[in-house]
């Protein structure tokens, strides 16, 4: 619990002096986002914040947010809030630390194939500290950033080690606070994650091993009895 307050010592010990903390409106109005800010400042860090990030990040919003990064110019990023704020701190970290070619406005050069050219960046990016304040994305241990492009409404991926945060700050009683409804579809959400992996294992190495779904169920049952009353997990995952 409280942990969210240790973001100032973690940046430092990762040697961090400038840290672009990206959110939203509704987070930055909580009680324990200023419980972060209060902790970076103590630590000495120079804490910018950008409360722009919108939910379901798109083109446009990422564009807006590397821009804002490339002015603020920070020896690292701190992201405080749901799967959107973590994911549009990756996409500015990305094309603020290593724009592409022609610019910013070329986001596709880093989207997956087929639609974009799936570039990979050319160095490390700045060190990316998560804050999640949800449960369900789980994008504070990903290596994907999720973009809707707003001209076709198609959402789109882009997948690189360097998208993986290099440390995360996780307090579950963020999560209590939760409206009913966002509960209710993040454990959805996680349920969904599951079965569509359970229904991928076959592609998987372990397969081989004769171990279709182990990893899935084992999840599933984690979530099933405690979160979901009526909730019924079976055996037959393969």
């Amino acid at each position: 619990r409280g942990v969210l307050s240790e973001a100032g010592t973690t940046a430092r010990a990762m040697g961090l002096r400038r840290v672009a903390v990206v959110t939203d409106r509704v987070v930055a109005s909580q009680p324990f986002y200023d419980a972060a800010m209060r902790g970076l400042r103590e630590a000495g860090v120079d804490a910018v914040e950008y409360a722009g990030a919108r939910v379901e990040p798109t083109d446009q919003s990422f564009r807006a947010a590397a821009r804002w990064a490339q002015d603020v110019r920070p020896d690292g990023f701190v992201s405080i809030g749901g799967g959107s704020c973590i994911d549009t701190a990756k996409a500015a970290n990305l094309f603020s630390t290593h724009p592409p070619p022609e610019g910013i406005d070329d986001f596709l050069y880093y989207v997956n194939a087929p639609v974009g050219r799936a570039a990979q960046p050319p160095g490390p990016l700045r060190p990316h500290i998560a804050c999640p304040t949800t449960a369900g994305t789980g994008s504070e241990v990903t290596r994907f950033t999720i973009i809707t492009d707003e001209t076709t409404d198609e959402k789109l991926l882009c997948a690189g080690m360097g998208f993986m945060p290099v440390a995360a700050l996780i307090d579950y009683k963020l999560t209590l606070s939760l409206p009913a409804r966002t509960t209710a579809d993040t454990g959805i959400d996680f349920v969904e994650d599951e079965r569509g992996d359970a229904v991928r294992c076959r592609q998987r190495d372990f397969q081989r091993q004769k171990k279709p779904g182990q990893f899935a169920a084992g999840a599933t049952l984690l979530i099933g009895p405690a979160g979901c009353p009526g909730f019924v997990v079976t055996s037959n995952v393969t």
